[in-house]
């Protein structure tokens, strides 16, 4: 072989360990960056990425930023699928009409109806939601047939809810005959554990040419499920010209033609009142702390309350929280605080009604940033932003003077690529030593057998 061809050998080997090595380096990213898309849940940010439910009903999503539903009035939509609140909030939530969809709800009597729900959810089946908030939620519908309303969903199959939260007003106006208000589902089946409600439930009755079935109830107003570890505060108002089922966690407490036959509803805490009138001869005025009638099987213990029961026998008159004729409302803008919400307060002045709209979430106000090492030649520095008002830590990054804005992440990799390329440029030096001494060699060889 000759020389020429012995150093094209080598250097095509040099060339070869480079590319090599580039390729190896350059891939890293791209597969890291592959793996993140084949996350299965969805992440939601926005108020047209929580709309986009519809499309996919049966996915799996999580809330990755608190969500504002200002100026929207909200369609309800169904769901069979799973959402993680992952500990952020849904806030000012407005309904004022019911879902496209219809379900079958069932009275006492076994009787269905064909019946429509308002909620964020017109209904869920088979659903799971887990520690979501719905702060701040106004559920207005004046319905003219059979319908459930509530702030999560108007109707649940099979659902459960689990570290959840919801607070706000759902007012009912029916005309229809099976009806009625929940705190976090209107009718079905559900268990709800270590969920928490603070609620203003109002029914308007206005079917008057025959007997209503009416619902009300902190967590679900009728229906079945397991009930643990749950908190409601509750002021209920209820003016019913048929049969009222009103109760701190649950209305009416029943099977509702499932195959759910029974439940328990354990160590939860109940405290408000609920105002009502049952305008029927046949009276039974069904009011209680934890279910209003039970018709099922179900334990029930280590329950405790703070509830008062205010039946009233003046039929004429419409019960709502407001206590004026004409309230006259003053108007008082509450800041968000750092850990705290912020909301508007409209208090009457003439009998100190109060309600609460316009929430704004908590935020920081992030501060300058902080140097903690300085960067030097050799060594990146590290420097740290606060919030400027409670002094917690918002941010870190390692950067350099050349690159404000490098991260951890590209930091590391960037070592990474040093010390590969490093490896290879230690190589090249070796390769090229090994190729000289192997030419020293061949020419010493050369010359021997020249000389013989």
């Amino acid at each position: 072989m000759s020389n020429q061809s012995l150093i094209k050998r080598i250097l095509s080997g040099i060339l070869a360990v480079h590319v090599l090595m580039a390729m190896t380096i350059w891939s890293m990213p791209v597969m890291a960056e592959s793996s993140d898309a084949q996350e299965p849940e969805i992440e939601i940010y926005d108020s047209a990425g929580l709309a986009a439910i519809s499309d996919h009903p049966d996915g799996s999503y999580k809330l990755a930023a608190d969500i504002d539903l200002s100026g929207i009035d909200w369609h309800p939509i169904p769901f069979c699928g799973k959402l993680d609140g992952c500990g952020y909030t849904i806030y000012n939530l407005t309904v004022t009409s019911v879902g496209d969809d219809t379900r079958i709800s069932t009275d006492g009597n076994l009787i269905d109806y064909d019946t429509e729900f308002a909620g964020l959810f017109s209904s869920m089946e088979n659903a799971e939601i887990t520690n979501l908030g719905i702060t701040g939620a106004r559920i207005d519908i004046m319905g003219s047939t059979h319908c459930f309303a509530a702030i999560l969903a108007g109707y649940s199959d099979r659902c459960t809810v689990t570290g959840c939260s919801v607070s706000g007003h759902v007012y009912l106006q029916n005309h229809g005959v099976n009806a009625g208000v929940g705190g976090f589902v209107g009718f079905g089946t559900g268990y709800f554990d270590s969920c928490t409600a603070d609620v203003e439930l109002i029914f308007e009755d206005c079917y008057l040419e025959d007997r209503c079935e009416q619902f009300l109830g902190g967590i679900f107003s009728c229906g079945i499920g397991n009930i643990t570890n749950c908190s409601v505060k509750i002021q209920g108002y209820d003016s019913c010209h048929g049969y009222a089922h009103n109760g701190g966690l649950v209305g009416l407490y029943y099977y509702c033609n499932t195959h759910v036959l029974r439940g328990y509803i354990l160590n939860n805490t109940i405290q408000g009142q609920i105002s009502f009138f049952e305008d029927n001869e046949k009276r039974r005025a069904f009011c209680k702390p934890v279910a209003g009638e039970i018709m099922s099987l179900v334990e029930i213990e280590e329950n405790e309350s703070d509830f008062i029961r205010n039946e009233v026998f003046d039929y004429a008159k419409v019960l709502m929280p407001e206590k004026c004729q004409n309230p006259d409302y003053a108007e008082t803008v509450i800041p968000s605080g750092c850990t705290e919400w912020g909301y508007t307060q409209h208090k009457c002045g003439t009998c100190g009604y109060s309600w609460r709209d316009t929430y704004t979430a908590p935020h920081h106000e992030a501060g300058e940033w902080v140097i903690q090492i300085e960067p030097d030649a050799d060594h990146k520095g590290l420097r740290k932003k606060y919030c400027a008002k409670c002094g917690q830590l918002l941010e870190e990054e390692f950067y350099s003077k050349s690159d404000e804005d490098v991260s951890v992440r590209h930091y590391s990799l960037g070592k990474l690529n040093n010390w590969l390329f490093g490896s290879v440029s230690g190589g090249l030096v070796i390769v090229v030593a090994v190729g000289i001494v192997l030419l020293g060699k061949r020419k010493s060889h050369s010359s021997q057998n020249s000389a013989e």
